[in-house]
C-alpha cells in the first residue's frame, strides 16, 4: 500500500473539522485565492471531485465550468451534509489513490491540500502546513514544475525547501531557487505573485521561470498568508 489513502484522509479529515466549526459569516466570506468563491464552495468543489471521479465522470475536469457545477449541485446543501456525503464517499476513493498513477494522486491530494490552504487563509485559521498530505502535495508539484522546465528546455534546477532538495529538469543542474516549504507550494499552485515569487532565494535570474512556476498562472495582487 502506498501512503496517498493515507495523506488524503488525513487533509480530508483536518478540513471538514475545520469547516464544522466555523460560522455563518466565515463559511460565507469570500476565498481571497479563489476569486468568486465562498469558503463553503472549497467543501463542495472538494467533494465534487471525490464523488464524480468515483462515479467515473471526468469529462471536462479541472475546467471553470466542471468545478462551477459541483458546487451549484451543492449550494443548498448545508456544510454538515456536504460532510457527509464525503464520509460515505471517501473510503473507497482513499482506496483508488493507492492503486493509480501515483501522478495523479498526488495531483489529487495537492489540490485538495491548496484548498485546504485557501479556507484557511480566508478564515485566518492556520494549520496544516506539515505532515505527510502536505508533504506528498509539495513532491507533487515540484514534480510538475519540473516537468514544464523540460518542456520550455528551460536550464535544469535544484529546488530547496528546508532540509528537502528535488532536481527540477533533466540535464545537469545550472541554478537554484529556495523558499520555505509552504512559501514554495503556494508560489508552485498559483497563490503567490510575481514579485513574491521573485523574492524566494534564487542563484539565476528567475524570470524565464516566472511564466510557468505554476500550472495556473500567478496573481495580480500579493497574498499574505
Amino acid at each position: 500500500m502506498s501512503d496517498y489513502g493515507d495523506a488524503y484522509r488525513e487533509a480530508r479529515e483536518r478540513l471538514c473539522e475545520l469547516m464544522t466549526s466555523l460560522s455563518h459569516e466565515e463559511l460565507e466570506r469570500e476565498v481571497p485565492t479563489c476569486p468568486g468563491w465562498r469558503t463553503r464552495d472549497v467543501l463542495a468543489h472538494l467533494v465534487g471531485i471525490a464523488v464524480d471521479t468515483s462515479d467515473g465522470n471526468i469529462e471536462g475536469a479541472g475546467s471553470d465550468e466542471y468545478t462551477a457545477r459541483q458546487i451549484a449541485e451543492r449550494k443548498e446543501r448545508s456544510v454538515t451534509e456536504m460532510v457527509a456525503e464525503w464520509e460515505e464517499r471517501a473510503p473507497a476513493f482513499e482506496q483508488m489513490l493507492d492503486t493509480i498513477h501515483p501522478a495523479i494522486s498526488g495531483g489529487i491530494i495537492g489540490d485538495l491540500v491548496t484548498h485546504e490552504q485557501d479556507a484557511r487563509g480566508a478564515v485566518g485559521r492556520t494549520g496544516g502546513r506539515d505532515g505527510l498530505a502536505f508533504d506528498l502535495a509539495l513532491d507533487s508539484q515540484v514534480r510538475f514544475f519540473g516537468r514544464r522546465i523540460k518542456e520550455a528546455k528551460l536550464p535544469t534546477l535544484e529546488v530547496r525547501a528546508g532540509a528537502k532538495t528535488w532536481t527540477a529538469g533533466k540535464e545537469e543542474v545550472s541554478g537554484s531557487v529556495e523558499a520555505d516549504a509552504f512559501e514554495l507550494l503556494r508560489g508552485l499552485t498559483g497563490r503567490r505573485t510575481h514579485n513574491q515569487v521573485r523574492a524566494f532565494g534564487w542563484s539565476v535570474d528567475p524570470g524565464p521561470y516566472l511564466p510557468i512556476f505554476s500550472m495556473y498562472g500567478l496573481p495580480g495582487s500579493d497574498i499574505t498568508e
